[in-house]
């Protein structure tokens, strides 16, 4: 079948004019405040040389699973220095497995924050507690 006949998009033109009408939608933006640090891409291996399990995330045929690393990697608010090059060398499992410890208690309720720049979390529950 047909792209055209799939998706009645009959040209090139046509198609570019979609894309641009989606990439445009939405609001715009939020600003960073201040005070936060940009983050360092984690598909910029910066000199590192990448272990397998990185190598294998930035294949085509793997682009959907680099989806989660990716966005856990986003959700840390004080990332540590050394976060992205651990991810994207042969450590790649101990900063996945820290941003996963965050996103799942993030995930059951409790306010958890980073409060400065460590793979350290602290952990509040409604009545108070914390940890």
């Amino acid at each position: 079948m047909e792209i055209a006949e799939k998706t009645r998009i009959a040209s090139e033109s046509q198609a570019l004019k979609e894309m641009q009408r989606f990439q445009e939608s939405g609001p715009p933006n939020e600003p960073l405040s201040a005070d936060t640090a940009p983050q360092p891409a984690l598909h910029d291996l910066n000199r590192h040389e990448p272990g397998v399990v990185f190598r294998t995330l930035t294949t085509s045929s793997h682009h959907l699973a680099a989806w989660t690393p990716t966005h856990l990697y986003l959700a840390l608010p004080a990332l540590e220095k050394g976060w992205a090059g651990d991810c994207q060398t042969r450590n790649f499992h101990t900063p996945l497995g820290a941003a996963q410890l965050l996103a799942s208690l993030r995930e059951q309720g409790p306010l958890v924050t980073q409060p400065y720049p460590s793979p350290d979390f602290w952990i509040e529950n409604r009545k108070g507690g914390a940890a």
